[in-house]
């Protein structure tokens, strides 16, 4: 951290590909990211500290390693909107999206992530703290294998979502017994793993 107070900053309409580390990473009130070209990182191609801030419009694609494409990192009030991710065959990423613990009033909404067949993607969506909305997502992988989407802090809200070849693991590691509320998703040739914590759900699957 720094101790200077950083706010109101915005990278828009740029291009940034191959990160040795971060790629586009931000620590302040307003911090926004808008409307970029983003490649691999070996760290995170885009993050957000303290907040507000936004992450939106947004072009990832993934072609070798990369830990995390589009995340917060302990802050508030984030929004990561609009974004597309697509992981490529030769991609090899841990996250799609995160969301940090002990976080609050995360929204990742109208997003879309696809995973190529023969592209790696540990976890398309890593969704810790409380009082999360993930909606009007699209996440699909082209692989055999289910691809992990995470829902571990309560209070959160999962709704409106397509979701193909996907597991959608629900285990509240928060310990504070908050809701968390899965309806008017469509499943194709996927499942929900409730592993722990008070899941209020009502979801077609197909």
């Amino acid at each position: 951290g720094c101790d200077i107070e950083h706010y109101n900053i915005t990278v828009m309409n740029c291009t940034i590909l191959n990160a040795r580390r971060l790629g586009i990473m931000l620590e302040g009130r307003n911090m926004n990211v808008i409307n970029n070209t983003i490649g691999n990182a070996m760290s995170d191609s885009v993050e957000i500290l303290n907040g507000p801030g936004e992450i939106r419009g947004n072009y990832f694609e993934i072609t070798g390693r990369t830990h995390v494409a589009c995340g917060a990192d302990r802050g508030n009030s984030i929004l990561m909107t609009n974004n597309i991710v697509h992981v490529r065959e030769t991609g090899d990423i841990d996250i799609g999206f995160r969301t940090w613990s002990n976080s609050r009033r995360q929204v990742v909404a109208d997003n879309v992530l696809i995973v190529d067949k023969g592209g790696q993607c540990g976890t398309a969506m890593d969704i810790r703290g409380d009082g999360a909305v993930v909606t009007g997502n699209t996440v699909e992988s082209l692989n055999d294998e289910r691809l992990p989407m995470w829902i571990t802090g309560g209070n959160t809200l999962v709704t409106g979502n397509l979701l193909r070849n996907v597991t959608l693991v629900i285990n509240d590691k928060s310990e504070k017994g908050l809701p968390i509320v899965v309806n008017n998703n469509i499943l194709h040739n996927s499942e929900i793993d409730h592993q722990k914590g008070i899941l209020l759900t009502s979801t077609e699957e197909k």
